[in-house]
């Protein structure tokens, strides 16, 4: 049974009624779309609008890593780790994501130890606004970064409503990130999914996003 496993945003915008990780289907030679299954695990054919419970990926066969490397993965990571979220006392703190480093480090679960048995996606694309805008209200977007100029000039803010969740000037830029890290790494595991036997394992996927 194959799992993907994130822990961080997965922003899937819907485009000319097909859902998607990117915020448009690419049309060049060297790109490809296709749908894959929540449900079963099953890989739709390309061209097919998707019911829901699918989601559609488009990526481009030039940009690293490569199938090969893909394939070979049992897991793929990505690493966000938001340094600018440093109040004290508090679990959003910028030393989460490096304690989970330090602790896969010491676990010997990186590709130093493992080599092609895990991948980090290091060259990810940081999303877009309006990647976030295809699947959250535009003003609830826009709100969000009129509010970082209040936490640039005051350096900390509590979100209202949000529980104890604060921003700091960095907020934003850092949530981009971390959208383009889980963008990345479905693409990843959609597009291994696609290109491997039925009788392989589809990689676990680790996100270590801060946000």
């Amino acid at each position: 049974m194959s799992v993907a496993l994130t822990v961080g945003p997965l922003f899937v915008p819907r485009i000319d009624g097909i859902s998607g990780t990117r915020r448009s289907i690419c049309k060049k030679k060297n790109h490809h779309w296709f749908g894959f299954n929540l449900r079963n695990g099953s890989v739709l054919g390309s061209g097919r609008l998707v019911k829901p419970n699918n989601i559609c990926c488009s990526f481009s066969t030039d940009n690293d890593p490569s199938v090969q490397q893909l394939n070979d993965a049992r897991i793929i990571y990505s690493v966000s780790p938001a340094l600018g979220h440093n109040k004290e006392s508090h679990p959003e703190c910028s030393a989460r994501v490096p304690a989970i480093v330090t602790a896969l480090e010491k676990n010997e679960l990186t590709p130093k130890f493992r080599g092609s048995q895990i991948l980090e996606l290091a060259n990810f694309k940081t999303a877009t606004i309006q990647d976030i805008a295809s699947v959250h209200e535009k003003a609830y977007v826009f709100g969000l970064e009129k509010a970082m100029e209040e936490a640039s000039d005051s350096g900390l803010i509590f979100i209202e409503g949000s529980g104890p969740t604060y921003a700091t000037s960095t907020t934003f830029q850092d949530s981009l990130i971390a959208a383009g890290a889980g963008m990345a790494l479905v693409d990843s595991v959609v597009m291994s999914r696609l290109t491997m036997s039925q009788h392989q394992e589809t990689p676990l996927t680790l996100q270590l996003a801060l946000h």
